[in-house]
């Protein structure tokens, strides 16, 4: 792998962000002026669009009011009427009182003043009631619905013409000189066109009521982009001066980091050399470089004293292994002698001098051999031999129970968990009273992903007071591994305590209260593994 030096590195990286930094920047002002520009091109064009569509509504407003007026002529009524039963011919039938220039339309054609070639209704006045059409070039006609006496029937139109110039002059005077515009009839045909030669235009259209005439209103953007452009121009000479002061800022802030390290990497190659007692120390400002060059010292120094003690252990060391090879061998002999003496019972008849010879010589060979984790199956069995020696011991005056969950006995514990917590019992619980019955209760169970276990005896007990000191002296154990070391009272306790501790990684593992039977309950809660895990069993207490 290509390997590149911390200056270079911090440099191109610390260029590298400024410049992401500084397009980030660049884009997202270009953007916000873009957008700032078409929003507010898109609300001048909406207003306009607004302006431009009152000032039509309010042309129509006059012929609108006019039709209303003519709508209570009977002479056009019944006019409509005749003309409906095809009665035109008949001499009495009066023409209807038009102002001049208006024409009356049935629901198929003019029928007033009479053509030889009468227009067609437009086709308009099947989608809409009061619509605007275009007659001519200079002309367009206003057509407004002829009611019936109630008002729920058309019975024909009446149609205003207007000269085009007249809409085109109210609209020029009501919109800006600067804003274009487009005006439809109802059908959608372009009535006035009125565009300013803009090269970039933002336009917004609205209908008018009624009439349903499309009115555009169309606004110069030009202005706008010309803005975008000079704040490009200025950006550009302020993003190239910011990132050559980044450039500079980047060297300096490089080279005060990488100073302290290469003196730290002389003294490195100095002490590959064998020089172990050169170290340079170099006094940062920055916290981080300084820790390091101080650890390094601390570091050296303590590899000193390591090699310094290591001199002095394989001195000892081959005295520490001719001592282990004595120690094997007595426990040999001791089994062998126990063989002996259980063999020789049994030749006399002594049952009961063979069975405990048996067991003791089992208790033996699980101190000496048995590996440090094992099921707690055996040592249950373990526990119940060392129950039985102390029972036979106790002339048979201690009741013991058990309560365990089977699934249970395939879950890996460290040795000698239960064995010194149930000789405590015989050390205080029963010292004073050894021709007296007693009870011990051991109860093994799962809860959830625990493992618990309860061993409870109706010995002396122990006041509230030195429960309390003893549990506090458990927890310093946990925290402090020299308070452990210096234990004078309670050492099989706190040692149970403190491999079950290490073994599982957890700051406290027993408990201790005062239990049911009178005297001292002893509480173990350890993590169950993985493969044993399941639900709750069942639990007696």
């Amino acid at each position: 792998m290509r390997t590149r030096s911390i200056r270079g590195y911090l440099m191109q990286s610390h260029l590298r962000i400024s410049a992401i930094l500084i397009a980030a920047i660049f884009v997202l002002s270009i953007s916000a002026m873009f957008l700032t520009v078409h929003l507010q091109s898109a609300g001048h064009a909406a207003e306009n669009a607004e302006v431009l569509r009152r000032s039509v509504e309010r042309f129509w407003e006059a012929y609108e009011q006019q039709g209303k007026t003519l709508n209570r002529s009977q002479s056009i009524r019944t006019y409509l009427a005749y003309a409906a039963q095809g009665g035109m011919e008949d001499a009495e039938t009066a023409p209807p009182e038009l102002p001049g220039g208006v024409a009356l339309y049935d629901l198929g054609r003019q029928i007033y003043p009479e053509t030889r070639y009468p227009a067609a209704l437009p086709e308009t006045a099947q989608t809409r009631q009061t619509f605007v059409h275009t007659l001519s070039e200079t002309q367009i006609g206003y057509f407004t619905p002829f009611y019936n006496f109630t008002g729920s029937e058309v019975l024909g139109y009446l149609c205003f013409p207007v000269p085009l110039e007249s809409l085109s002059r109210s609209v020029r005077q009501a919109m800006p000189e600067t804003v274009g515009y487009q005006v439809c009839d109802s059908a959608g045909r372009v009535l006035l066109d009125v565009q300013r030669g803009y090269r970039y235009v933002r336009e917004a259209a609205h209908d008018t009521q009624g009439t349903a005439m499309p009115c555009t209103a169309s606004v110069d953007m030009e202005s706008g982009y010309q803005s975008v452009l000079l704040l490009l121009l200025c950006l550009i000479p302020i993003s190239v001066f910011v990132f050559a002061v980044s450039a500079v800022f980047s060297r300096r802030i490089a080279g005060r980091l990488i100073q302290p390290i290469n003196s730290l990497i002389a003294s490195i190659k100095r002490n590959e050399m064998g020089d172990l007692g050169y170290v340079s120390i170099y006094e940062s400002e920055l916290e981080e470089i300084d820790l390091l060059s101080r650890s390094y010292q601390s570091l050296m120094a303590r590899i000193g004293e390591l090699m310094d003690k290591n001199q002095k252990e394989n001195l000892l060391r081959i005295e520490s292994e001719l001592d282990v090879l004595q120690e094997k061998i007595n426990p040999h002999f001791l089994f062998n002698t126990l063989e002996l003496i259980s063999s020789q019972a049994i030749l006399e008849d002594a049952d009961q001098t063979a069975v405990l010879t048996q067991k003791l010589g089992t208790l033996f060979r699980y101190n000496l051999r048995a590996p440090d984790v094992i099921p707690l199956k055996r040592e249950l069995q373990y526990a119940k031999d060392y129950l039985y020696l102390q029972n036979v011991r106790f002339n048979h005056l201690i009741r013991c129970e058990y309560r365990v969950d089977d699934r249970l006995l395939r879950q890996p514990v460290p040795k000698l968990t239960l064995q010194p917590l149930l000789e405590n019992c015989f050390q205080h619980g029963f010292a004073d009273s050894s021709n007296q019955p007693h009870q011990i209760d051991l109860t093994i169970c799962a809860q959830t992903e625990l493992l618990r276990i309860w061993i409870d005896d109706d010995g002396a007990g122990m006041p509230p007071e030195q429960l309390a000191q003893l549990e506090a002296a458990l927890r310093q154990d946990a925290e402090n591994f020299a308070h452990f070391i210096q234990r004078r009272e309670h050492i099989g306790l706190r040692n149970v305590h403190a491999r079950l501790c290490l073994q599982y990684h957890i700051g406290k593992a027993i408990w201790l209260s005062r239990s049911p039977l009178g005297g001292v309950r002893v509480e173990i809660c350890i993590p169950r593994m993985e493969e044993e895990k399941g639900g709750d069993g069942p639990c007696c207490v």
